[in-house]
């Protein structure tokens, strides 16, 4: 799995519009054959058609991500945001999924739900009827 902070997210952020440690951080799931882009997937209603329907232990909207942490890290030169692994218990059927995109749930303006970012899940992962469709080491590199 890799990472990407969105464009407008280090924009917003140099604005000073975000206040990452208190502000609400959703993450949704996206369907396979989903291509991020850095430049113009700014905010929710950019990539809402590409979220997974609600099926299978999935709400559209996704869930809210807790435990942020925000640290500096001296050797990439970078801040790293974190938070707690997250999970969806399936149900009535297989998860499939390409990747996960974080959003900023608190920022209304200049944007309403910014994009923070997108993870990669190098392909399409399936979680089975039953099983917990897990994201662990969510985290993003600011620089």
């Amino acid at each position: 799995m890799s990472s990407q902070v969105a464009n407008n997210w280090k924009e917003l952020l140099a604005h000073g519009t975000p206040a990452m440690i208190t502000d609400t951080f959703n993450m949704i799931l996206m369907e396979p054959g989903f291509a991020f882009s850095r430049a113009s997937h700014e905010v929710y209603a950019d990539i809402v058609g590409y979220e997974l329907p609600t099926a299978f232990g999935y709400t559209i909207g996704g869930k809210p991500l807790a435990g942020i942490s925000i640290v500096n890290d001296a050797v990439l030169a970078a801040a790293v945001v974190s938070w707690n692994n997250l999970g969806w218990v399936v149900g009535g059927g297989n998860l499939q999924a390409a990747g996960a995109i974080v959003l900023d749930m608190t920022v209304v303006a200049p944007d309403l739900e910014p994009i923070v970012g997108f993870i990669d899940f190098s392909g399409t992962i399936t979680t089975y009827d039953g099983g917990t469709f897990t994201i662990a080491n969510i985290e993003f590199l600011i620089q």
